[in-house]
């Protein structure tokens, strides 16, 4: 890679610069090296950044990269973002696919390593408490000459699964002799190929901590399906429905981009780039910046937003109001985004 040379001292980028972050010590390069013309909107694409690299390191609960290496990835692939940008999607589509692409590379990283040292546990995150060792994946992974998945190493998933899936079934209410029918289901689900000749679920996995929301999520939707031809109630998640429901109980905003595996019982895990795949047109852009800067690049909190007059005035807001009012004319906004997002994505 080239010799970095300084940020220009300019507010506004001139054409042919471009950065190659490291959070809060940005660096730029020149035309001749990234052969690309002139970035707008700078402050987005350090956010984002600051985004990516956490993905990087935290592509799913339980894999954890060191910086360095993130960040080694992470350049390239920004690089390759900052080349080949369309300059009319909207912010919160660039960030979705940025974001995704991120958490795949990563992973692919992680599942290489894994490969070359034939070791599972290589590059998992030591303070997960979760359980002791992965399971061996490309073992997992293996068919029969008659299309089975039939090592060995199955008889441990079984084992290894079954605390996850029984306290989604629990917290879903459906009854153990239920629940264990639905249990067995899920679990044969991972060896059953898609109708469209795809591969089967196991097979679509690239590191074996991904098995974890997989398999939560399955369980997830049996478990609802269940409980809907007993009651047919339809199930919703209820706290994606206010901004209060978006806030930890110190106050502060709960991380929409959370570096956690997605729990479809737990919105605030659910990451941004698989809601906004999903929801895209629900949202105005407005809402998608908004939802943005608060929950994934976490740039301010609700209490930061309602103290800045320019951020209010963005958003139609009379910032003579109170406090309180203020707060609930951001309310006004976000509560009926978050409402559509529950709406979009309640199953």
């Amino acid at each position: 890679m080239s010799t970095p040379v300084p940020f220009p001292d300019s507010t506004r980028l001139t054409a042919g610069w471009v950065f190659v972050a490291t959070p809060r010590d940005l660096w730029w390069h020149s035309d001749h090296v990234t052969t690309t013309g002139k970035v707008e909107n700078e402050v987005f694409w350090e956010d984002l950044w600051n985004a990516m690299l956490e993905r990087l390191q935290r592509p799913v609960t339980g894999v954890l990269l060191d910086r360095d290496t993130a960040r080694r990835i992470g350049e390239p692939l920004l690089l390759q973002q900052v080349r080949m940008r369309d300059e009319s999607a909207l912010p919160a589509e660039t960030s979705a696919s940025v974001l995704g692409e991120a958490a795949e590379t990563s992973k692919w990283h992680v599942a290489e390593e894994r490969k070359l040292s034939r070791d599972q546990q290589r590059h998992r995150d030591p303070e997960d408490a979760r359980y002791e060792r992965n399971l061996d994946l490309p073992a997992l992974q293996q068919r029969k000459t008659d299309g089975r998945f039939a090592h060995p190493e199955w008889s441990q998933l079984d084992r290894f699964l079954r605390p996850f899936g029984f306290q989604i079934l629990k917290r879903k209410g459906l009854p153990d002799e239920d629940g264990e029918e639905v249990f067995n289901d899920t679990v044969a689900s991972l060896a059953l190929a898609k109708t469209d000749g795809k591969q089967a679920p196991i097979e679509e996995l690239i590191v074996f901590e991904e098995i974890i929301p997989n398999f939560c999520r399955r369980i997830g939707f049996r478990a609802i399906d269940a409980l809907r031809r007993k009651t047919t109630q339809k199930a919703r998640p209820e706290q994606l429905h206010s901004l209060e429901g978006m806030e930890s109980e110190e106050g502060s905003a709960v991380q929409l981009a959370d570096p956690a595996a997605s729990d479809r019982d737990r919105p605030a895990t659910w990451r941004f780039e698989e809601i906004y795949q999903q929801c895209r047109e629900d949202l105005s852009p407005v809402e998608w910046g908004l939802i943005f800067d608060l929950y994934v690049a976490q740039k301010y909190t609700v209490k930061d937003l309602i103290a800045d007059p320019a951020k209010l005035a963005f958003l139609g807001i009379d910032a003579t109001q109170s406090p309180a009012t203020l707060r609930r004319r951001v309310e006004d906004i976000i509560n009926p985004a978050l409402e559509r997002l529950a709406d979009a994505l309640a199953v």
